[in-house]
């Protein structure tokens, strides 16, 4: 099967570029002295607000929580049939050596105006992660909106940042980018430790308002029953997702291959919409594919038989464990029957 660890990273890296474009200046909360000094003490205080768009960004523990929870969260819901997690933050940071072990974070944040993106509707903040004591560790940049924090996020890479900064850099040169230091603001420094025993019991919960997770899910069924029906033989995994997510994410395999040319696997890259300034209500989900990088001709040295991608095709299914799906569906001459 083609390699698909760094095809997955850039179809994040595509998903969060398609969402949001430019950020604005930072907007910070104006403190007195004495509430300075109480924050740096409470660090479960908010820290910047945003009340046209609902945002809210907690203090550095606070938001440390709410990053360990996400990383086990992402390990726990990963669809490759992968022991090693290797496509999750945690797979990350077992390479590095860095789990089981105390790491120092420091927390930097910028707010991202509506007024400088031609795609997006509210404000979000743009979290930037970074690991000043590991040399070998590049930073984590993350999406946090009035619903929380999404799922989506880039690992030595951000779409936002100057054009000066290079890709893959580490969190000390980032740190100090005099370019980074003018556009982020610190909102703390703490620290994490991650335990891959903790994240194998990791209990998977809904996160969700009442009944807001199932409108979602039945609006989800509804558009693949419409864009599948007449298909002859595919099978459709969709990811688990969060509240802070305006996206989906997942994987079409078509094992219906007739032609050399035939397009094996897309990627699922379809919108959550929320109305509202504040993403209040939940409206629909429309439904749309990508063609995976890894069938669209640049990735092969040289010209494959039908038999190798009908080959292709088995593997991308056989590779996707179907019970960590929130949804997974194989579509058999116009017939829909779950996998789960």
């Amino acid at each position: 099967m083609f390699p698909l660890k760094y095809i997955k990273k850039a179809m994040l890296l595509f998903l969060l570029s398609c969402l949001l474009v430019g950020c604005a200046n930072n907007r910070e909360i104006p403190m007195s002295n004495d509430e300075n000094e109480t924050r740096k003490t409470d660090t479960y205080s908010v820290v910047a607000t945003n009340e046209t768009y609902g945002l809210e960004l907690p203090g550095a523990a606070a938001f440390r929580d709410i990053l360990q929870d996400f990383i086990y969260w992402e390990y726990a819901t990963m669809i490759e049939k992968d022991k090693n997690g290797s496509f999750s933050i945690i797979g990350i940071l077992r390479e590095e050596n860095c789990l089981e072990k105390e790491l120092k974070i420091h927390l930097y944040y910028r707010e991202c105006d509506v007024e400088e993106m031609d795609y997006a509707e509210r404000n979000i903040y743009n979290i930037v992660v970074t690991f000043p004591a590991n040399k070998e560790l590049s930073y984590f940049s993350f999406c946090y909106n009035a619903r929380g924090l999404s799922s989506g996020y880039d690992y030595g890479y951000d779409g936002w940042f100057s054009e000066d900064l290079e890709d893959d850099i580490s969190s000390q040169e980032l740190e100090k980018s005099k370019w980074f230091q003018k556009q982020y603001t610190s909102f703390g420094e703490t620290s994490l430790t991650l335990k891959k025993a903790e994240a194998e019991e990791y209990k998977v919960t809904d996160k969700f308002p009442a009944g807001e997770r199932e409108q979602i899910l039945s609006a989800i069924q509804k558009c693949i029953k419409k864009e599948y029906k007449k298909k002859d033989n595919l099978v459709i995994y969709v990811r688990d997702f969060l509240p802070g997510d305006q996206s989906l994410s997942g994987e079409v395999v078509n094992l219906d291959i007739k032609d050399k040319y035939d397009m094996p696997l897309v990627w699922i890259q379809s919108t959550i919409h929320y109305s509202g300034a504040k993403m209040e209500k939940f409206e629909d989900v429309y439904w749309s594919t990508h063609y995976s990088t890894a069938y669209s001709g640049a990735s092969h040295p040289y010209n494959p038989t039908i038999k190798q991608v009908r080959k292709w095709a088995v593997e991308e299914a056989e590779a996707v464990d179907a019970s960590k799906c929130i949804l997974a569906f194989r579509i058999k001459d116009g017939k829909i029957t779950g996998l789960k």
